[in-house]
């Protein structure tokens, strides 16, 4: 199994660099979104094509955090977690859960 593995105290920051960088290379425009309370980590914006993305090194279980600032956005946009544990990868409420290193490589 591949992970990214960063030295420091905040692996999640740096991994939120790495999106961050793919996103801008991919020529999305990339925001930080705030919905009252609630941030999101990415909106990302090209043309027509808006993505919100949570990154997250893992999700805690039973932790509804990364998720939750997903459920009042608005519907028929794309709403991404991006994890770097295989086992968080899956699907939590329907939103997609994907591995840093298969969003980097896809």
């Amino acid at each position: 199994m591949i992970a990214i593995v960063t030295t420091g105290l905040n692996r999640g920051s740096k991994i939120e660099n790495l999106v961050f960088l793919e996103l801008h290379s991919l020529g999305y425009e990339v925001f930080v979104g705030k919905y009252n309370d609630k941030e999101i980590d990415f909106v990302a914006q090209k043309d027509e094509d808006v993505k919100y993305i949570q990154v997250t090194d893992h999700i805690p279980e039973n932790n509804t955090r990364e998720s939750d600032n997903f459920l009042h956005l608005p519907t028929g946009y794309q709403k991404i977690i991006i994890t770097n544990n295989w086992d968080d990868v899956g699907n939590i409420d329907g939103i997609p859960v994907i591995h840093v290193i298969d969003f980097l490589t896809k």
